[in-house]
């Protein structure tokens, strides 16, 4: 009879790749609680909605997206907790004309916000917490169904120091 590999995990004790999920799990709903209460906050509510406490412990029990395409979305009173990112007129981040956005604007020239994201149509304005109001008028990667690319122009330093944060979303028009 040949001897069968055991697992060389203990009963009752988490894997490697068990523990990095739950941790991450942790701070994913940590963060959400605090988007929330930023938002109840600038609303004016001091109380946040019984919901959103169930939504939050809900969501920390399931298994996190790996990937961005399988990101489920928290819908917040007004808005959508999504992930946030930042780019910049780089052609290394965009292509070789990274001025000119997907609906053909010059986003090097404009005087307002401009925003990426492929879950709203050209021209919605969204607000977005922290950051303010934003015209969508650029694409994402495909793979990026959810998530909104902040514009930060030519100002690398901001957008590497912002990183990828989850907020709150709210369509304005």
């Amino acid at each position: 009879m040949k001897n069968k590999k055991r697992n060389k995990t203990y009963a009752g004790k988490l894997t490697k790749y068990q523990r990095k999920k739950e941790v991450l799990k942790i701070k994913l709903s940590i963060l959400m609680a605090i988007s929330i209460v930023s938002a109840c906050a600038i609303m004016g509510n001091s109380i946040m909605p019984e919901s959103s406490f169930v939504e939050i412990s809900y969501k920390a029990q399931k298994d996190l997206p790996v990937a961005e395409d399988k990101a489920e979305l928290i819908d917040v009173n007004n808005g959508t907790i999504r992930e946030i990112t930042m780019f910049n007129s780089l052609p290394e981040q965009t292509d070789d004309t990274p001025c000119i956005s997907a609906d053909g604007t010059n986003i090097c020239e404009v005087d307002y916000n401009v925003c990426a994201t492929n879950a709203f149509p050209f021209g919605t304005k969204l607000y977005v917490d922290g950051l303010g109001e934003c015209i969508v008028k650029d694409r994402m990667n495909t793979r990026y169904r959810n998530a909104v690319d902040f514009y930060a122009g030519m100002d690398v330093e901001r957008a590497k120091k912002f990183g990828r944060q989850n907020l709150l979303v709210s369509v304005l028009n």
